[in-house]
């Protein structure tokens, strides 16, 4: 392997690091709308405060999304 190709390869790799980090974080916060949506159910918890959680799970959510596309997007000009 010579270097140019050593370089692509620690490219790659750094950039699938990077997508298996943004898309474990994006998956948790799919999981977190989940358990607040099962949460709704309940009168245990107070609605505005668990619509709140809602509200900045999903800006997360959306710009954690944002992230990825342009992880991604980036790359591609790249190559």
């Amino acid at each position: 392997m010579n270097a140019t190709e050593y370089e692509h390869y620690k490219k790659l790799k750094k950039l699938r690091l990077e997508a298996a980090d943004k898309f474990a974080f994006i998956n948790l916060l799919t999981f977190r709308l989940l358990v607040l949506l099962d949460l709704t159910d309940s009168d245990i918890y107070d609605f505005d405060s668990l619509l709140g959680n809602v509200r900045l799970t999903v800006e997360d959510l959306n710009n954690y999304c944002l992230d990825y596309r342009d992880m991604l997007e980036n790359y591609s000009k790249d190559q």
